[in-house]
C-alpha cells in the first residue's frame, strides 16, 4: 500500500540536524516569516521577513500565553519559564504573527481609510507593494516530554522503508489493479499498509489504518471548471507534531480547518436549523456558547495587515456582561448588571440615546418612574481645582438650558440662557422679557410686576410723623418693611424687599417735600414779620429799626 506524502504548494518540510522537522511557515495562510531551528532545551524562529514586532501565541496543558518581540529580537521559546520550572508534559500549539514595516505615510493613509470606511484604499495599498498581500502569519505544534522539547528529526516510516508497527502484513509490489467499471463492496473496507486479514470491522464501514493517514481530494477539471485540490488529514507525521483532524487547501498551501485531540465534546455543533452551539448540542439561538466559567468571545487586530494592534473581549458571567480592552490594561470601558431594566440604554433609529426609555426624544433622554431620574457629575480626583468644567453647553448662538414642571397649570417653562450680547438671562417662556438679567460687567437687573409709584399719586395719605414715631419706637422697623425676624424665617424676596425701600425712599421724599413747604412758607412769613415790624418802628421813633440780638 502506498503512503500519500503531499508537499504542499511546493513547501519543503525539511527536518533540522537536531530539532524539529518544522511545518510550512505558512501554514496558517500566508507567507512564509520565519524557519524553527529547535534544541531540547529551546525553540529558535529566525524570521524571514521584515517586521515591527512579531507576537508568539502558545496553547498547552497550561493554558494560553503570549511573548512579544521587536523587530530586533528573535522569536523564541525556552523549555524552562522565569521561575525555573519547564514547560508541562503535552502537546502544544503555536502562532507567530507579524507585524510588518509600514512607513508613516501609509500608516497615514490606513488611518484616513479606517475613518471613512474605504476598503479600496487598503486594497490599493496591497496593490501598490505597501502592504503585504496577505497577513504575516504562521502556525504549527510541539511537544514536551520529561521536561524537554521532543526531537523533531525522527519520521513515522513510510512504505519505502521499516514499518515500527508489529503484526502489519509484508510489503509487496503487486501491480495497481485498475477496474473499469464501478466496485461495489457489500462488506466493510480496510485501507492502508497496517489493515490485516481477518480485520475486526466491528460497525466500521470504512477504515484507514496506517501511521500517515490522508484522504486526497485531486481534481482533474481543466479550463474554467473549479479545479482546488483538498486534502483531509488526520494527524502530524513528525515527531513532536500535533495529534490533530484538519481540511488542507492543498493548492493553497493552507489549513483553514483543524480540530486537535482532547477537544471537549460538542466543541462545535451545528443543529438541524443551522444553529451553531460552542461547547453544547443543544444551541438555542443561531450562535450559541457554553462555559462554565465566563463565555467570552476575543476580537484581535494582530497588527499582521499593517493596523495598529488591538484586542478586545466580549464576555459575561454572574456579575457582569462586559467588553475588555485587553490592549489598553484589560480595562472594562462597559459593563452590564444582572438585573438592569429594559432599554437601559436604548439608542433610537436617529441616533437619540434613550437611558431608561426605548422612545428618546433628544441626542440624551433620562427617564425613570420611581422617582429617581437624576443627572450627577462627579470629578473624584483628590487635586483641588477650582477652574474645572463639569457641565459645558455649547452653541452658536444662545446657549440655554429649559427648566419645565409639568405640574405647573401654566405650562409653561423657564429659560436660562448665555445670550449673544453675554449677558446672563433668566426668563419665562411667552413673557417676551428677561426676569433677571446679569450684564459682563457684573450689573443685574431684575423686573417685577409693580413700582411703588402710587406713593406720589395725589390720594396717598401719609402716615403723620407723630404715627411714624411712635410705630418705629414700638415696632422696630418701618411700615411695610419686613422685620429681622421675617427675614430670618421666610427670607428677603429680591423684588419686592428692594421695592419696600423704594416705597420708604418715595415717602421720605414727600415727607421732606412737605418739610420743604412748610419751611418756605414760614421763611415768608418771617421776611413779612420782619418788614412790618421795621416800618413800625420808623414811625414811632423816627430811627431805623434795628434788629435785636
Amino acid at each position: 500500500m502506498r503512503v500519500t506524502r503531499l508537499a504542499l504548494g511546493g513547501i519543503v518540510v525539511a527536518a533540522l540536524a537536531i530539532g524539529f522537522a518544522a511545518p510550512p511557515a505558512g501554514a496558517a495562510g500566508g507567507p512564509e516569516i520565519a524557519s524553527m531551528n529547535a534544541s531540547a532545551t529551546a525553540l529558535v524562529w529566525q524570521p524571514s521577513v521584515a517586521y515591527e514586532r512579531m507576537v508568539l501565541t502558545v496553547s498547552g496543558p497550561g493554558g494560553v500565553f503570549t511573548r512579544e518581540f521587536d523587530g530586533a529580537t528573535a522569536p523564541s521559546l525556552a523549555i524552562y519559564d522565569g521561575a525555573g520550572y519547564p514547560l508541562a508534559d503535552g502537546a502544544y500549539q503555536w502562532e507567530l504573527r507579524a507585524t510588518p514595516v509600514v512607513a508613516g505615510e501609509v500608516r497615514a493613509a490606513l488611518r484616513r481609510a479606517r475613518r471613512t470606511g474605504d476598503d479600496s484604499a487598503v486594497a490599493a495599498l496591497r496593490d501598490a507593494g505597501s502592504l503585504p498581500a496577505e497577513p504575516l502569519v504562521a502556525s504549527g505544534a510541539f511537544r514536551v516530554h520529561e521536561g524537554a522539547f521532543v526531537r523533531g528529526d525522527l519520521d513515522e516510516a513510510s512504505s519505502a522503508g521499516p514499518r515500527s508497527m508489529a503484526g502489519a502484513v509484508t510489503s509487496t509490489h503487486a501491480a495497481d489493479q485498475v477496474i473499469p467499471d464501478d466496485l461495489i463492496a457489500q462488506a466493510s473496507l480496510c485501507v492502508g499498509f497496517d489493515c490485516v486479514n481477518g480485520e475486526p470491522f466491528g460497525f466500521d464501514t470504512i477504515r484507514l489504518k496506517e501511521n500517515n493517514l490522508r484522504i486526497l481530494f485531486m481534481d482533474t477539471s481543466v479550463g474554467t471548471f473549479p479545479s482546488r485540490d483538498w486534502q483531509l488529514v488526520a494527524n502530524d507525521s513528525a515527531s513532536g507534531g500535533a495529534s490533530r483532524f484538519s481540511i488542507e487547501d492543498v493548492d493553497g498551501a493552507r489549513t483553514p480547518f483543524t480540530i486537535t485531540a482532547g477537544a471537549p465534546a460538542n466543541s462545535l455543533f451545528i443543529d438541524s436549523s443551522g444553529r451553531h452551539g460552542i461547547k453544547t448540542s443543544t444551541p438555542v439561538l443561531d450562535l450559541h456558547i457554553a462555559s462554565g466559567n465566563t463565555p467570552a468571545i476575543r476580537l484581535e487586530q494582530n497588527g499582521s495587515s499593517g493596523f495598529t494592534p488591538q484586542t478586545w473581549d466580549i464576555a459575561g458571567n454572574e456579575a457582569n456582561f462586559f467588553v475588555r480592552d485587553v490592549t489598553g490594561g484589560s480595562t472594562l470601558p462597559f459593563r452590564v448588571r444582572p438585573g438592569a431594566p429594559s432599554s437601559s440604554i436604548d439608542i433610537a433609529a436617529d441616533g437619540d440615546v434613550g437611558i431608561g426609555t426605548a422612545s428618546p426624544s433628544a441626542q440624551l433622554h433620562v427617564r425613570r418612574t420611581n422617582g429617581t431620574a437624576k443627572i450627577q457629575v462627579e470629578e473624584a480626583s483628590t487635586t483641588l481645582d477650582n477652574n474645572r468644567v463639569l457641565i459645558e453647553a455649547v452653541n452658536n448662538g444662545r446657549a440655554q438650558f429649559r427648566l419645565r414642571n409639568t405640574a405647573d397649570a401654566t405650562g409653561l417653562s423657564w429659560f436660562v440662557s448665555h445670550e449673544t450680547n453675554g449677558n446672563f438671562v433668566v426668563s419665562r417662556e411667552g413673557t417676551g422679557v428677561a426676569e433677571v438679567t446679569v450684564t459682563p460687567a457684573g450689573n443685574m437687573i431684575i423686573t417685577g410686576n409693580y413700582t411703588p409709584d402710587y406713593v406720589f399719586e395725589p390720594g396717598y395719605e401719609l402716615m403723620p410723623l407723630a404715627e411714624l414715631a411712635e410705630f418705629v419706637a414700638r415696632e422696630r422697623h418701618l411700615p411695610n418693611v419686613p422685620n429681622a425676624a421675617e427675614i430670618d424665617e421666610h427670607g428677603i424676596n429680591v423684588n419686592d424687599f428692594p421695592m419696600a425701600l423704594l416705597e420708604k425712599i418715595e415717602e421720605l421724599s414727600l415727607y421732606t417735600i412737605d418739610q420743604h413747604e412748610q419751611l418756605t412758607d414760614l421763611e415768608t412769613e418771617n421776611a413779612q414779620l420782619k418788614t412790618r415790624l421795621e416800618a413800625l418802628e420808623r414811625l414811632v421813633g423816627g430811627t431805623p429799626a434795628t434788629t435785636p440780638e
